[in-house]
């Protein structure tokens, strides 16, 4: 089975993004092993959700990241898999603008693709075809 790694923005996400997103993932573990970040625990400091994230990203098989907020982290992870040169699926809603940045990266590199979506079902459908 494939390992996927999925990140986003965390930190000041509104709570019912977090958990749409915690939703996708579980079922998403139907079809891969799903990398799971730290999360937003108080007792994680910031250099080991650092160093986890960014381990996780480049482990995975395949990285799902959900641009749909802005977020520093998920700009690091995806730079990461840019230099591993891993597939890399950016997917966001489809009224969302992402950072020119992140469509940017897959306009560059061939392991990238990008996924306007209507919902996190869209993503899954996508996904299950990955696996």
């Amino acid at each position: 089975m494939k390992t996927l790694y999925v990140g986003c923005a965390l930190r000041g996400a509104p709570a019912e993004f977090v958990a749409s997103v915690e939703a996708l993932k579980r079922e998403l573990e139907a079809y891969f092993d799903v990398l799971h970040f730290i999360g937003l625990g108080s007792d994680v400091t910031a250099r080991v959700i650092y160093e986890t994230d960014i381990a996780l990203a480049a482990r995975a098989d395949l990285m799902l990241a959900l641009a749909d907020l802005p977020s520093i982290g998920l700009g690091m992870e995806v730079a990461k898999r840019a230099e591993l040169q891993k597939p890399t699926i950016i997917a966001y809603h489809h009224a969302v603008t992402p950072s020119a940045m992140v469509l940017g990266v897959a306009e560059i590199h061939d392991v990238f693709s990008v996924l306007p979506y209507e919902t996190h079902a869209d993503v899954l459908t996508h996904l299950k075809g990955l696996a």
